[in-house]
């Protein structure tokens, strides 16, 4: 699908965990039209720790740093292969 959307000239944006969302979403930048990549492209995240993430910044706001990743994300959704 990236190959597809690279032969439309749409752009797709990777994984930003201040950006993306559970699955693949639509962004818009200016006014281009994007794919930005959702955590659910990336191995070890499931879908409750995708959905827990973006949960989390869309009620708290964009993260921090990593500590503040750390403390707001609850530990039952998170391992050390989820923050690998």
């Amino acid at each position: 699908f990236i190959q597809e959307a690279k032969l439309f000239a749409i752009p797709v944006l990777p994984v930003c965990v201040n950006k993306s969302e559970a699955n693949f979403s639509l962004e818009i930048i200016g006014d281009i039209k994007c794919i930005r990549i959702g955590f659910r492209a990336i191995k070890n995240i499931g879908e409750n720790v995708a959905i827990a993430i973006a949960n989390e910044r869309k009620a708290n706001g964009v993260f921090k740093n990593l500590n503040d990743f750390l403390a707001r994300i609850d530990s039952e959704n998170i391992n050390k292969k989820v923050i690998e």
